[in-house]
């Protein structure tokens, strides 16, 4: 016969009391009270920080034109002269002082060093390590400076001129030539017209064999606008632009003898134009590289 023991769960809860109802809680993971919350692992107390003289822009192997500041964790200025910050730049960079000792300034613990850019074009790095911390990264931009060019000069539509032909045995005279596509050698330079202004190069030029009568102004269209601050230091670029023209105008009323050529010249906007130009500087380099090899 089978005995009925539904009964016993219930006697030994009446019997033993609240004990059993805290221990089962207990084995099922209750979570404790806050107040039993102990944390006894420490904190990981926040790293060296940038707070200013990051992503600047400026020319290679010049120094930025602010500092690198760095932020140290510390709680109090006894604490922050305990702590220096060294500096080191990647590549030929340079950073003066190399190691700073750390300062209280207006409540923060800070250490700054001046950087000098190194010889590479575009994005350059330094790093900033703390004893026992871990080090952070500095990312700057390196711009080429001015330079010197030689090229071509394409205006597919030069508008029609007036020149002044001195030569031969007749007295000087007047000739209309016709405009339409005219290419011509020039000299030049380039230079960005603002470093932090993206990668554009702002060319000026003139023409090599007249010098003082054709003018070319020109924006980089390759390096700054296709390539990027990478390419910048390549010796080929392409600028598009305008040509101005200093153009013979015959004077009204005056004698033609030679000695005061019957005109004056004026300065005037005669089409638009590409300069396809070589850095005379990155050419030299290369041609040397050849020949002393």
């Amino acid at each position: 016969m089978k005995r009925r023991t539904g009964w016993l769960p219930p006697l030994l809860v009446l019997l033993l009391g609240p004990g059993v109802v805290d221990l089962g809680a207990q084995s099922v993971g209750a979570p404790p009270s806050p107040a039993a919350i102990t944390d006894v692992s420490p904190s990981a107390e926040p790293g060296p920080t940038v707070v200013d003289g990051a992503d600047q822009v400026w020319y290679l192997g010049r120094q930025l034109r602010r500092p690198v500041v760095i932020a140290v964790p510390a709680e109090s200025e006894a604490d922050c002269m305990r702590h220096r910050v060294t500096f080191r730049a990647a590549g030929d960079g340079q950073v003066s002082p190399a190691s700073a000792q750390a300062a209280w300034v207006g409540g923060r613990c800070e250490a700054e060093s001046w950087w000098r850019l190194g010889e590479t074009v575009g994005v350059q790095h330094l790093s900033a390590a703390v004893e026992g911390e871990a080090e952070v990264v500095v990312r700057a931009v390196a711009r080429q400076g001015a330079r010197i060019f030689f090229g071509g000069a394409w205006t597919p539509s030069e508008d029609a001129w007036t020149e002044l032909v001195t030569t031969g045995e007749a007295a000087p005279y007047l000739k209309e030539r016709a405009g339409g596509s005219v290419f011509r050698p020039v000299i030049g330079v380039d230079f960005a017209l603002w470093p932090s202004w993206r990668q554009v190069r702002v060319g000026v030029g003139a023409s090599a064999r007249e010098i003082d009568r054709h003018f070319y102004f020109g924006l980089s269209v390759l390096q700054g606008l296709v390539f990027g601050p990478g390419q910048e230091g390549s010796a080929v670029d392409v600028h598009m632009g305008l040509q101005l023209s200093r153009r013979d105008i015959g004077r009204t009323g005056a004698s033609c003898a030679p000695a005061t050529f019957c005109t004056e010249r004026d300065l005037r906007f005669s089409g638009l134009t590409f300069m396809v130009t070589i850095d005379g500087a990155s050419a030299f380099r290369g041609l040397a590289g050849s020949v002393l090899r």
